[in-house]
């Protein structure tokens, strides 16, 4: 499973990811300051699920039906900035299928809504 960090997930995170064999690399990689469907489109060119706290992803996704392999939105305050690397570490534990889906973890759980592709007849 590859990963695409948002901007603004804590660098000291993708460090300890990195140290525990996740692949995840960082939009800053890419450039600052990228609109949302440009991070998503890097995210669908490298093959790589997006991780994000910023909700308007899942507007992107399924309102204007952008494609994506999938997304995990972070709907917490990360105090420590590690506990970023210790959620998406135990998402990765559990075992959830995580592509096609958008996966919310917020401070107790984890939410699974399937992304629902636009067919074409």
């Amino acid at each position: 499973m590859k990963f695409l960090a948002d901007e603004n997930i804590p660098t000291v995170a993708l460090d300890l990811l990195r140290d525990e064999g996740v692949d995840i690399v960082s939009i800053l990689a890419v450039g600052r300051g990228l609109k949302d469907r440009d991070v998503l489109g890097v995210a669908n060119e490298q093959g790589r699920l997006l991780v994000t706290f910023d909700k308007d992803f899942g507007d992107l996704v399924f309102r204007t039906g952008m494609e994506t392999k999938g997304l995990v939105l972070l709907r917490f305050t990360p105090t420590p900035p590690e506990q970023v690397a210790q959620k998406l570490k135990a998402l990765l534990d559990s075992g959830v299928k995580l592509e096609n889906n958008f996966v919310v973890i917020d401070e107790e759980r984890i939410r699974l809504t399937p992304i629902r592709r636009q067919s074409n007849h």
